[in-house]
């Protein structure tokens, strides 16, 4: 699976800035001192920077000048473009918790906008890697990110069932789905190795009835069986 980029209007924002650099506005012509704007005239100019530093992947100069387009133009058409791009940098930039922040910003800023299949594929993405990662451990809140994740893609599938993102968003859900199977019947054979058996059932019970078709399931039917075995059940309930 690759993630999918969205493809932004740079060349319209080009375009626009020179044709709006080529003339003055009022009879203003831009300040050559600092970059910056008079008469609006270079108001994407932190988004091209942006966008140029994205390109490049360098990511964290990306994110200071979508922030900075935003904070000193917060009515230019660019603006919704660069806050769009700043949850990609995020993600790019190996920075979940931000990038989740700044789609959930994007979709209650933008609630029509016609890009918000992106956003809310992103917003699964930004989380996939990561709570992946996390389940590798064997706390009990170590699956907290993944199923988070999980949850994302099921909100784009919901809302967006025919977007481009629903394909790759199914594949990643039942990754998500095998792994945090695997999680938890390796949390039910940790209680059964320590003689907790009334737990171990629960936990493997819960992986069959709610993880069927993935690769745990032959593994916490042996570890409810052999628990059932230790209480003196005899059979499965």
């Amino acid at each position: 699976m690759t993630a999918i980029r969205f493809t932004p209007f740079i060349a319209f924002l080009c375009c626009c800035s020179v044709m709006l650099g080529g003339c003055t506005t009022n009879g203003v012509k831009p300040d050559k001192a600092d970059g910056e704007t008079v008469g609006n005239v270079a108001a994407d100019e932190q988004y091209i920077k942006g966008n140029r530093a994205l390109s490049a992947g360098d990511y964290r100069s990306a994110i200071k000048y979508f922030r900075l387009q935003e904070r000193r133009h917060p009515q230019h058409p660019a603006t919704q473009q660069a806050q769009l791009e700043t949850i990609y940098a995020y993600f790019k930039h190996n920075a979940p918790a931000a990038a989740v922040r700044a789609a959930n910003a994007f979709i209650e800023r933008y609630p029509d906008q016609q890009n918000l299949p992106y956003v809310y594929y992103l917003r699964g993405l930004a989380l996939y890697e990561s709570g992946i990662e996390a389940t590798m451990g064997e706390g009990a809140g170590a699956s907290k990110t993944a199923r988070q994740s999980y949850r994302y893609f099921v909100a784009l599938l919901k809302n967006f069932p025919e977007s481009q993102y629903a394909a790759d968003a199914k594949e990643r859900m039942a990754v998500l789905r095998d792994v945090l199977a695997s999680y938890e019947t390796k949390r039910a054979a940790k209680a059964l190795a320590a003689g907790q058996y009334a737990t171990a059932t629960v936990r493997a019970k819960y992986v069959l009835e709610n993880y069927q078709n993935t690769s745990a399931i032959e593994e916490a039917l042996s570890v409810l069986t052999q628990a059932y075995e230790a209480l003196g059940v005899g059979a499965q309930q």
